[in-house]
């Protein structure tokens, strides 16, 4: 009989011969796609109906990859926003520094921060940010790629940097302003591409690479990319 992975893993199992703990998410797709989370876990997005054995087998050809990139991950800047530690914004490291009075304000290559509510304080600058940023660059890719979309909208999104659905509106997580603008670029092209090729088929990659001859490197630049 063959036996196929349950949609979600509830409990974390561990990749055999490894103490990397990994879940498995079932869904309406032709393909996986291996992500390491902030916790260290593996999670791996697979076709419905794809089997144990078949799963096995993919986290066994990417292990060299997932034990590279977790320790990367690890290595990365930790911050709980505390004076003198870093938080990213559009790709470069800013020194948090105490704010005595006023509004919170950043100059310098430093971010100044009341010491209460920063996580919320950071939130709101962020997404400040991304609405003064985002729309304005969209709008940019848009013309020179000869597209039109009906709304740009910024979302809080965690997981996704970007979407775009059927009615031609574009949702941009505040997150993006983390990242190097020449990832933030790629993102927003690659949403844009989906404007005529609602999939990631051979086409739809050809339209990004049109573009963005580079976007494999930007691709591996946002997953090893410092973000909160």
């Amino acid at each position: 009989m063959v036996q196929y992975a349950a949609a979600s893993t509830a409990v974390k199992e561990l990749i055999p011969g490894t103490d990397i703990p990994y879940t498995v998410i079932r869904a309406k797709r032709k393909s996986y796609a291996v992500k390491i989370l902030v916790d260290g876990s593996v999670e791996l997005r697979v076709p419905q109906r794809m089997t144990n054995k078949d799963i096995a087998f993919v986290l066994q050809k990417h292990l060299n990859w997932i034990i590279s990139h977790r320790q990367q991950k690890q290595n990365m800047p930790q911050t709980t926003l505390k004076d003198g530690e870093y938080i990213p914004f559009l790709g470069e490291k800013m020194l948090i520094r105490p704010l005595a009075s006023g509004k919170m304000r950043c100059a310098n290559g430093e971010i100044f921060l009341p010491e209460e509510n920063r996580k919320e304080q950071l939130t709101a600058f962020y997404k400040q940010a991304a609405k003064e940023y985002l729309p304005g660059r969209l709008s940019l890719f848009a013309q020179r790629m000869g597209l039109q979309y009906e709304a740009v909208k910024i979302s809080s999104a965690q997981k996704r940097w970007g979407s775009c659905s059927s009615r031609k509106s574009v949702n941009l997580s505040y997150r993006l302003m983390m990242l190097p603008t020449d990832c933030i670029d790629y993102v927003l092209v690659h949403e844009l591409c989906h404007l005529v090729q609602m999939n990631h088929s051979p086409d739809f990659y050809r339209a990004v690479k049109s573009v963005l001859p580079d976007y494999k490197i930007r691709e591996k630049k946002i997953k090893n990319a410092f973000v909160l």
